[in-house]
């Protein structure tokens, strides 16, 4: 039995299927992530096809059978399409990093309408260029670790949990997380990481301000973060849109 379902969706990606159609890949607000099948989006006077784009926010009514993979889209209206963002390659770039992360990391089916709702606060935020386009992402990236289980504590050790205290280097093991000195001494150490850029961390993960923040700082904190990610899923080889 279908029924008649309508929500909030962030548009992750897009492919022709037989002539006409298209097959949408959405994160819903209140049903996760789903594939839909627009009929006649490959047509050029389809409106629907038109709105159904990546990293557009559109409402929803579409008719779902828990029995099928791919649900009928019946109609959409556009919420967002993020105009400033798409013409700046760096916010745009890092926007499809995102949608890399929920693509890869977040099943179907799974709700989560705090990272939706993060989701599209990012992209506001990028598309009004309120801050850098790699500062507002890392403040994702943390957010969504969170959300996904795999937190990374700056305050305490992973292992003993004792306060991580200020030194000229922190450790980290990308398998656990944090490590202190103490604990050290004892495990593999994945890298240090400088005071300066660990303050940068904690001023990321806090919503803090940060100042005299570098390209290059923000490049090596993003290759950590990926590392982290790496060795929580073998089959995760990286964001591939940061790579361009």
């Amino acid at each position: 039995m279908s029924e008649i379902i309508k929500t909030e969706a962030i548009v992750l990606s897009k492919i022709n299927f037989s002539d006409t159609s298209k097959i949408a890949t959405l994160f819903t607000k209140n049903y996760g992530k789903m594939n839909v099948i627009v009929k006649g989006g490959r047509q050029k006077n389809s409106g629907v096809g038109i709105i159904i784009d990546p990293i557009n926010v559109v409402n929803l009514v579409v008719y779902q059978k828990n029995s099928r993979d791919i649900q009928i889209l019946s109609s959409a209206d556009l919420v967002h399409s993020f105009p400033k963002l798409k013409e700046n390659f760096e916010s745009l770039k890092y926007c499809i990093a995102i949608i890399e992360l929920v693509n890869y990391f977040i099943h179907e089916n799974e709700t989560n309408e705090r990272l939706f709702n993060g989701i599209k606060k990012i992209f506001l935020l990028m598309n009004d260029n309120s801050e850098r386009s790699d500062i507002i992402f890392l403040r994702f990236f943390f957010f969504f670790l969170k959300e996904i289980g795999y937190d990374i504590r700056l305050d305490l050790c992973t292992l003993c949990e004792a306060k991580i205290e200020i030194r000229e280097e922190q450790f980290i093991n990308f398998s656990l997380g944090l490590i202190c000195f103490d604990c050290s001494e004892n495990q593999i150490i994945s890298r240090t990481i400088p005071k300066e850029l660990f303050d940068s961390m904690k001023c990321l993960k806090n919503r803090g301000s940060l100042n005299n923040f570098s390209l290059k700082q923000s490049s090596e904190l993003i290759g950590i973060l990926e590392n982290f990610l790496k060795f929580h899923s073998e089959d995760f080889k990286g964001i591939n849109s940061l790579k361009l």
